[in-house]
């Protein structure tokens, strides 16, 4: 992609007609808080940024378009432009105004001019992924568009739900425990008990609505020696938690284990071979999205170690997260559920 932009009186300007684009060469995630001053001088032109940066033909586009009167975000996947979103602004011409975009995990939300809320708000999967940012427009005529006060940085999470167990009374009243199971607290982690009868499993479901079935659900945990199928619980069945679900385990005997249960059946989606030692804590993390097609990633210690995209009949496409294991003594720390990224 050549950019054909320029600096010119300490701003950004194009030096000639046609799409324009530069990446900012900073890694920041794939959830990316991006802004920028953006100008236009007449009808015919646009001028915006992207998010979610891969390549030349897949990204986010956030412009304003002065002669339309409208800010608007499309994507790019594969060459093919799509419109995500728009909502009519008034835009003069030779004036900056601020464009923000905030991309974190499915949601996209476009700030005009520092108004408080977004002029569009979005919910699109087709990309997931990608590191960077940078500037895009169309210039109708040569220095048409200019750009300025161009940021960068990584987007706070959102937190769905969050729990550090640091007491000592249960699990209290956002979670249910199902019938079997049992846990307690110790002031610093949420500790599993035996679970009757023997197999049945230690099931505890987040009962705060999400408002969503795709997010992300990560837990600080320890295992005892022998455990081989405790973890974390994506789109548990909401009238029996333990009958249809994704989960994420760890296994001592060296596993990172990504399943699918239904009506109580387990089938096993991805797997990856890694050292698990006792009573050490380990980060897991268990993404979901989508619904015609399941995306899921298990993430171990900050790294992706699984991908999986479950497009069977069996697919589950609704459901509330949660914590699993078959094991006494399983100690978890620092549960949240985040939007998918």
């Amino acid at each position: 992609m050549t950019p054909s932009i320029e600096i010119f009186s300490n701003q950004a300007r194009a030096s000639s007609t046609g799409s324009k684009a530069a990446a900012y060469v900073t890694n920041v995630g794939p959830d990316q808080d991006i802004s920028v001053d953006c100008q236009v001088a007449a009808a015919g032109s646009n001028c915006g940024l992207m998010a979610r940066f891969n390549d030349a033909n897949n990204f986010y586009y956030a412009y304003l378009d002065g002669g339309q009167g409208k800010v608007t975000i499309q994507r790019n996947v594969g060459g093919t432009t799509t419109l995500v979103g728009t909502a009519t602004r008034t835009i003069a011409f030779n004036t900056y105004y601020r464009l923000r975009l905030v991309v974190q995990g499915s949601t996209l939300s476009l700030y005009f001019n520092n108004e408080s809320t977004p002029a569009v708000t979005a919910t699109d999967t087709y990309i997931l992924t990608g590191n960077f940012g940078g500037l895009h427009a169309f210039a109708g005529a040569v220095s048409s568009v200019l750009w300025d006060n161009f940021n960068i940085q990584a987007a706070t999470p959102t937190t769905l739900f969050s729990d550090d167990f640091n007491r000592t009374t249960g699990l209290g009243a956002n979670w249910s425990v199902e019938t079997g199971g049992s846990y307690t607290t110790n002031g610093a982690n949420a500790v599993s008990g035996p679970n009757t009868p023997s197999g049945h499993g230690n099931w505890a479901s987040v009962v705060p609505a999400l408002n969503t079935n795709d997010y992300a659900v990560v837990a600080n945990f320890s295992v005892p020696a022998g455990s081989l199928d405790s973890g974390i619980v994506a789109r548990g069945s909401a009238s029996g938690f333990s009958s249809d679900l994704y989960a994420a385990q760890i296994s001592t005997s060296g596993a990172v284990n990504l399943f699918r249960r239904n009506a109580g059946t387990w089938t096993q989606l991805g797997t990856f071979a890694t050292t698990v030692q006792a009573n050490v804590f380990y980060n897991l993390k268990l993404l979901v999205s989508g619904s015609t097609t399941v995306h899921l990633e298990v993430w171990f210690n900050g790294t992706r170690v699984i991908s999986f995209d479950d497009g069977s009949v069996n697919a589950i496409k609704t459901g509330v997260p949660g914590i699993e294991n078959y094991d006494p003594n399983i100690k978890y720390d620092a549960f949240a559920v985040y939007p998918p990224s």
